[in-house]
Order: structure tokens, then sequence, then C-alpha cells
């Protein structure tokens, strides 16, 4: 849907980051998170609704819309995100990973990972 309204990614994430009063410092985190909404690995469900509200407003969009959209797959294996996942298992992704800027450890989710439903 992002891409076809001509938006980078990059411009979405700022957009998050802005109107959901983030710390630029969780820039990273935010990008993270939105790839993995944006590619269908997050629970929707779980997701905060000004999360939604935010992305509706850039996406210009319906909420309803954006809970609809599915991610299209990528040839017979799933999505590129998919198959990076399986190939590095073990290795949780550099956004998730304790954050040099603020000190904080995955186990202790903060206000990016309750957005994006992720918190404990």
């Amino acid at each position: 849907m992002r891409a076809a309204r001509g938006l980078r990614r990059g411009a979405v994430v700022d957009h998050l980051t802005g109107a959901l009063g983030l710390d630029r410092n969780k820039r990273e985190k935010v990008d993270g998170y939105y790839h993995e909404l944006e590619t269908g690995l997050l629970d929707v469900k779980r997701v905060d609704p000004r999360v939604w509200e935010a992305l509706a407003k850039k996406l210009k969009a319906g909420i309803s819309d954006l809970l609809a959209w599915r991610p299209r797959a990528i040839g017979r294996r799933g999505s590129t995100c998919e198959r990076r996942t399986r190939l590095r298992p073990s290795e949780p992704p550099r956004y998730l990973r304790a954050d040099s800027n603020s000190g904080t450890s995955r186990s202790h989710p903060d206000e990016v990972d309750r957005l994006f439903g992720r918190a404990s």
C-alpha cells in the first residue's frame, strides 16, 4: 500500500516516530517494527490503535483498509523477510538487541515495543 502511494519506507517511519511522540533515537527500532508490520510478521491485533491512526493519516487510507491488507508473498518460499529469518534464526535483528543509545536491553520493553505489540 505504501509503495503504491509512492512513499518510501523511511518517510513512513519518520512520520510514525514523530506522530507517536517517540525519541528520534528509537527510529531504527520503529523502522524494524514497521518492516515486520508491512511484511506480515507482526500480529496486527496487538498493534496499538495510535500506530494504525498515524499510518492511516500518512497513507491516506482507512484503518479498516490497513487492517485488511495482506502482504504479497515473493516466490514459492514466502517473503524475503521470512527467508532471511530462516537463515539466521538465532540472531535477533539489530533493532531488537540492546539499545546502545539508552543502555536498555530487550528484557525491558519500552514504548516502541508496547506500541507494536511486542511488550511481554
